[in-house]
């Protein structure tokens, strides 16, 4: 039957979702500490040379001599890589438990639905202007094809993709298959949209944010109206999009009328089963002093013109005083955000008893940060986080973890010491940590969910680099978030978590109260200042 054809395209995609990844996140799990003490050296090894790559991919120095230690220190790594793998004694357990995941299908998703509940499985696939499932021998005409690892039939032409989205409600087993349209139209109207986020004016957000609705979420919106509950896992540019934020009609938003949503990385998420949070007690960072010498600082204020965003924005070339030593970047200080880790950590402190380890201004190094962070059971960071893969051209495609990062006290220190505590945690440094003991981890930073995009593969970067570490949630931003209105957010979502919400909930409610109290105080309820975290992995 056709629905047969749809289970079996979905259980090949399924399998494959995020399959290159995984294989990363094996890697990195070998590369945790480990009593062997031949592979606990080339552990350390591996890891200065990546933290030396990272650094020279951020400076954004390109001359022949940079271009000549990257070539030396990549091929250092793989040799690294190759040893690793003769040497680890946990790569063969952990290559068991790879061919186990690839055991995982549509039937043992599905059956891992919770009550009430509904699964979307979004999907881009290329070159094509024709979609849909076909029976076998439906079609005889040659210039139908079938799309490898996706189990649907397609004409090539010249478009630049598609996509469409699998959907199953929970307690059923027939799933549907989607159309949703073209991946120009799609990634240009996310684009538009997103532009209007960021740029906060309702003229440019309303009408791209209904168009992508109309083309995303309105095609798949009756086949989970029955559900509590959905998960979403995107693909391609739909990553970009936090669903909440979408306009439904004139003043109200999708967070005000949809279920539940909860974003995964792979539908095999659903199943593969989360190490029990042992962890105990909080770890807080925030508002690091980014300036060593205060007398290299820019003045009170002169350093944070407008509004102060939590990511990589400005550069040295505006103040006589700042740094050379990173391509001239540096990090604006966050005045909220150490306002923000005192406000969490006294609501921990009302609500559990259980440890707090905070970490503000100068004592927020990556030091410190490094050695308190196993065994916490929650770990929120309010500092500056950056992606420059943008700007960094094919080096995002092979070394997308030595792209992203997070800054910690002294990261504009002139004449910082390069390597593992120079102030910037990369996400390379962060898949080899152990965080498997860890519920949450709270990344109160611009575009900490942003990375580079492999399709069917998911977003490589700080989100991935946390899941690989093994912390069972991440609570990340799409977009750039302004430090004031990120504080805010924060203590809204605590309080929802620390009286007992999901993952799922805490993040609605929190969306829900700033909105509410934004228009009743007469401010703009633009989804900028609300809606601009997610949450992926445990949804409880």
């Amino acid at each position: 039957t056709s629905d047969r054809f749809v289970r079996e395209g979905w259980d090949m995609l399924i399998r494959s979702r995020a399959y290159i990844l995984d294989e990363l996140a094996y890697r990195h799990q070998v590369l945790q500490s480990s009593e062997d003490t031949a592979l606990d050296s080339l552990r350390l090894e591996y890891q200065a040379l990546a933290t030396l790559q990272a650094e020279h991919f951020f400076a954004g120095t390109r001359d022949s001599r940079s271009e000549e230690t990257l070539s030396r220190v990549r091929k250092e790594l793989e040799t690294v890589d190759r040893h690793l793998g003769r040497l680890s004694s946990k790569h063969r357990a952990i290559q068991g438990r790879h061919r186990l995941s690839e055991q995982i299908g549509f039937e043992e998703v599905v059956g891992s639905l919770p009550p009430s509940s509904a699964l979307v499985g979004f999907v881009r696939f290329g070159n094509i202007t024709s979609v849909e499932h076909l029976e076998p021998g439906q079609k005889k005409n040659t210039e139908w094809q079938s799309l490898p690892n996706v189990g649907i039939m397609t004409r090539p032409g010249k478009t630049e993709g598609a996509y469409a989205a699998y959907v199953v409600e929970g307690g059923t087993t027939d799933p549907k298959f989607v159309y949703l349209g073209s991946a120009k139209t799609i990634e240009s109207e996310i684009a538009t949209w997103k532009r209007g986020v960021e740029s906060r004016g309702v003229k440019t957000l309303r009408p791209p944010g209904s168009k992508v609705r109309e083309l995303i979420w309105d095609p798949i919106a009756s086949s989970v109206r029955d559900a509590d509950l959905i998960f979403l896992v995107p693909d391609g540019d739909i990553n970009h999009v936090s669903f909440d934020a979408l306009p439904v009609s004139e003043g109200e938003f999708l967070c005000e009328t949809a279920p539940l949503i909860h974003y995964l990385s792979a539908e095999r998420d659903l199943v593969t089963e989360s190490e029990t949070p042992s962890g105990r007690g909080l770890l807080v960072v925030g508002g690091p002093s980014f300036w060593t010498n205060t007398d290299d600082a820019p003045a009170d204020g002169d350093d944070a013109p407008g509004e102060t965003y939590r990511g990589l924005r400005a550069r040295a070339d505006v103040y006589p005083s700042s740094i050379e030593h990173r391509g001239g970047i540096f990090f604006n200080r966050l005045p909220f955000a150490e306002r923000e880790a005192e406000a969490v950590a006294k609501l921990w402190k009302a609500y559990r008893k259980e440890p707090i380890v905070k970490l503000t201004g100068e004592k927020a190094t990556e030091k410190q940060f490094k050695e308190h962070v196993k065994g916490s059971r929650v770990i929120h960071v309010a500092t500056h986080a950056f992606f420059t893969g943008e700007a960094s051209g094919p080096a995002a495609r092979y070394q997308p973890f030595r792209l992203s990062g997070m800054a910690f006290a002294g990261a504009n220190a002139p004449g910082a010491v390069s390597g593992a505590s120079d102030g910037i945690l990369y996400a390379e440094e962060v898949a080899v940590m152990d965080l498997s003991g860890v519920e949450w981890v709270v990344l109160s930073a611009c575009e900490t969910g942003i990375g580079a995009i492999e399709t069917r593969q998911g977003v490589l970067g700080l989100r991935r680099a946390f899941k690989d570490a093994g912390a069972n949630t991440l609570i990340m931003s799409l977009w750039r978030v302004a430090d004031d209105a990120t504080q805010e957010w924060m203590q809204e979502l605590y309080r929802a978590r620390l009286n007992g919400a999901s993952t799922a909930e805490a993040i609605r409610q929190s969306n829900l109260t700033v909105l509410k109290a934004r228009r009743a105080s007469g401010e703009s309820d633009h989804p900028f200042f609300w809606a601009g975290f997610v949450g992926t992995g445990d949804w409880d």
